[in-house]
């Protein structure tokens, strides 16, 4: 009887009627009366389109649903739900370009820096998006959202660090790269500290701080895994800036084994012995620490590490590495005589090393 009536004048009716077959899975029932109402003119809404596309979903009609969510996304381009199950289905229907087209950012710069619930919203899409475009091995757009997310989140510990995340087209396409800055081109407004906290808030009750640092890790191995290794560094400097990570002594001390890894791959020796230094102060028996130190202060070309050498011999005068170090040492200054003495000890305590 009811689709009989004309769904101009008893729209609410069919939408009532419409909702409570498919509350209770009765969704052939539905499809009619939805239908009906998408082709209205007074009911031709974002809602209705929205349960006229959930209906086709669960009857498995893909490619039709996936139009009635393209319906709803034009009428309301920030429902979120509405993108995520468009993007969902194209790329079922083997359109990655479409499931891509579906996830584009849903608000600028400045609305993010300013509206906590446009920022909580983005970030949804965002985790979205990196994860369909890792999927498609499309790894620069991946980092590209890896590190919009982190720059939501590092984004005063950035300024500390004097890193800037930029939009430039040196690879032929358009990505974001981190870069550092002078410090007088670093913006900080405190007048919107308020507003800082309660983004804060919110990106933090999205993820968790151990999904925060599982997306860095993230954004530091792909990084590296596209030889951006100066990139990978500047991250881990803003990184080390975030107090919630700084404060975590594990989190900290892996932090600075990837600032390690990553200054040596760029061959920035210089910082990489900034790393080294004091790692081997923290732990002057590891073996490998110092093989490490050696091989840095090998191609650092700097002779700073001589001095540090020796007044580290004088706190730890029975640490073997330290011994052969300044033997090393003392031999390329051309002081023999001292050079000889470490070489001496050295032998002592390993007679049967033929390297002694």
């Amino acid at each position: 009887i009811l689709v009989e009536q004309n769904p101009e004048d008893m729209g609410d009716l069919y939408l009532d009627v419409a909702e409570a077959f498919l509350d209770v899975g009765e969704y052939d029932l539905a499809l009619p009366l939805l239908s009906s109402l998408v082709c209205s003119e007074r009911y031709n809404l974002a809602v209705v389109w929205l349960r006229h596309a959930e209906c086709l979903k669960a009857l498995g009609y893909i490619d039709r649903a996936a139009e009635s969510y393209a319906k709803v996304v034009d009428l309301t381009p920030l429902h979120l739900d509405a993108r995520i199950s468009l993007s969902t289905l194209q790329q079922q229907l083997g359109r990655p370009e479409k499931a891509l087209e579906a996830l584009e950012p849903m608000y600028d710069p400045d609305t993010l820096a300013q509206d906590a619930n446009a920022a909580q919203q983005e970030l949804k899409l965002l985790l979205h998006r990196s994860t369909l475009l890792f999927s498609q091995g499309n790894m620069y757009g991946y980092v590209d959202s890896l590190l919009t997310m982190l720059a939501m989140l590092l984004k005063v510990a950035m300024n500390r660090a004097q890193v800037c995340l930029i939009s430039s087209s040196k690879s032929g396409e358009r990505h974001l790269y981190l870069i550092k800055v002078s410090r007088d081109k670093i913006s900080d407004n405190d007048d919107q500290e308020t507003t800082k906290k309660a983004i804060f808030l919110v990106l933090t009750s999205v993820l968790t701080k151990d999904d925060w640092w599982n997306l860095l890790l993230k954004a530091i191995y792909a990084l590296c895994d596209l030889s951006r290794y100066k990139e990978a560094e500047l991250l881990v400097d803003s990184s080390l800036e975030y107090y919630s990570f700084y404060d975590d002594r594990q989190k900290r001390k892996e932090l600075e084994y990837f600032g390690l890894s990553a200054a040596v791959l760029d061959k920035n020796f210089r910082k990489a012995y900034n790393y080294i230094r004091i790692m081997v102060m923290e732990h002057v028996s590891k073996p490998q620490l110092w093989n490490i130190f050696n091989q840095i202060t090998m191609h650092s070309q700097d002779v700073r590490h001589h001095r540090f050498c020796l007044r580290l011999l004088l706190k730890n005068p029975d640490n073997h590495a330290l011994c052969v170090l300044n033997g090393h040492n003392a031999f390329v200054s051309g002081c023999f005589k001292h050079a000889l003495g470490q070489y001496v000890q050295a032998f002592r305590t390993n007679p049967d090393e033929p390297l002694y």
